[in-house]
């Protein structure tokens, strides 16, 4: 049963918001974190994506700290200046975040509390997606140095009677603590200190399934860090708030949950030739080739508008290289089972992530599953008029447009047991870093 708890989120005393926000690491180009890092000295970049300093030593000989200590360094000054505080009461922090996708207006409804960390074999928090040994490092290397969560962890959950939202209106009701908008996305957020309110949401999601959506790598690396520091010699705390971890929960019936696809780039693979792969392919996929160039936006919205249409029918992406472009649609024919080694869960065979790294890049390319986890041949991309452009520059030698997975499928396949290939799914917004932190300390009981 998921344990939640009500929290005192460590937040910035200073405004505008804006300044000191930024998105999780993960989606931060290089330019685009020294665009945040230029908004202020105290941006939560400078501690999710730190960087190491010019020297590794400084002048009275000793060595230089690392990145990951530079950030600790500084989350710890932050809060000696009072850069950062914490709140004085628990509470859950409702947030919503309103948006337009496709010319279409949305709220995205949650609240932030913590969730008292579970091992995935218990089956009450289940992923979706694979996981990647170097991101997990690089994030555990950095909890240990820092002490907290600077960012929260996505959750879905079922409440198809909208329950949650009815326990919250009577604070959603009254004007928001904070209101502030970023990069196209408005957010308010609610304290909600109330005990009596806080232990009824508490009480609901204990019958909840929970479903991670957006924060694998972040969630199990708050797993192996609550174990390493239960194996110290200070011996187990099992009320401490290390065993904890931030989570945003939001029900997968919200009309505000959206999923946008992750583009895939292919490049450095000897021997490469698109029309072969073509050619091969056409046992296993329909394909239609596209006549006009998809360099105009107009081209690539109407390809796209087709591929989703096809992708309603059977799993579909479209293939752009050498100057030309081609849907590729699953034949009704193909029988998945019969292929060694791929999937026996009938939805993830049916999804367009699946299908492409199983058929394609494995079956006709050749490139193993660790090769393709090793990133050494494929990239992700979210733009697809940048992946477009990529190809056209000759910077890659092709592209995969995809269609974006839908939330039944990832709870389909979450309750199956079964995982996506990584970058399968591109929950939007994404959630604000350094808006609320978790601090983890083992002498802090929670409940």
């Amino acid at each position: 049963m998921p344990e939640i708890a009500p929290f005192r989120a460590v937040r910035y005393n200073r405004q505008p918001i804006e300044k000191y926000i930024a998105p999780p690491y993960d989606v931060i180009s290089p330019a685009q974190r020294e665009g945040y890092a230029a908004r202020d000295p105290h941006n939560i970049v400078h501690l999710i994506l730190p960087q190491d300093p010019p020297s590794r030593s400084v002048p009275d000989g000793r060595a230089a700290l690392n990145r990951y200590q530079r950030a600790g360094a500084a989350y710890r000054q932050w809060l000696s200046e009072g850069v950062l505080v914490r709140d004085a009461q628990p509470a859950l922090y409702v947030l919503h975040q309103e948006f337009k996708h496709r010319g279409k207006h949305h709220v995205r409804r949650g609240f932030l509390a913590r969730l008292r960390l579970e091992d995935f074999a218990r089956r009450t928090v289940l992923p979706h997606e694979a996981t990647l040994p170097g991101p997990k490092a690089d994030r555990l290397d950095l909890v240990r140095e820092v002490k907290a969560n600077l960012s929260p962890i996505l959750m879905l959950y079922g409440d198809a009677e909208n329950q949650i939202p009815g326990l919250l209106a009577p604070v959603t009701d009254l004007l928001p603590h904070g209101i502030f908008s970023d990069e196209g996305v408005d957010h308010a957020i609610w304290n909600v200190t109330d005990p009596a309110l806080c232990a009824r949401v508490v009480q609901f999601m204990v019958s909840r399934t929970l479903y991670i959506a957006d924060g694998h790598h972040r969630y199990e690396t708050s797993l192996s860090y609550a174990q390493e520091v239960e194996g110290k010699p200070s011996g187990p705390r099992p009320g401490g708030a290390h065993h904890f971890a931030l989570v945003y929960f939001c029900a997968m019936e919200d009309p505000g949950v959206v999923i946008l696809p992750t583009h895939r780039l292919l490049h450095g693979l000897a021997g490469f030739d698109s029309r072969a792969l073509v050619h091969r392919a056409a046992e296993l996929f329909s394909i239609d080739p596209l006549n006009e160039p998809l360099t105009s936006t107009q081209n690539l919205a109407s390809a796209q508008a087709e591929q989703t249409m096809q992708g309603l029918q059977q799993p579909s992406f479209t293939l752009v290289a050498d100057k030309q472009s081609w849907i590729f649609k699953l034949r009704s024919e193909t029988d998945l089972s019969k292929l060694p080694g791929r999937p026996n869960f009938g939805g993830l065979r049916e999804l367009d992530v699946t299908v492409l790294h199983s058929l394609v890049l494995e079956g006709l390319l050749g490139l193993s599953q660790d090769a393709q986890r090793s990133l050494e041949n494929v990239s992700y991309i979210k733009d697809a008029g940048e992946a477009v452009r990529a190809v056209s520059s000759g910077q890659v030698q092709a592209a995969f447009l995809m269609n974006p997975t839908r939330v039944e499928q990832v709870r389909a396949v979450a309750e199956a047991g079964e995982l996506m290939p990584t970058k399968s799914t591109f929950f939007y917004p994404k959630l604000p870093s350094g808006l609320l932190i978790n601090p983890l300390d083992p002498d802090e009981e929670v409940g």
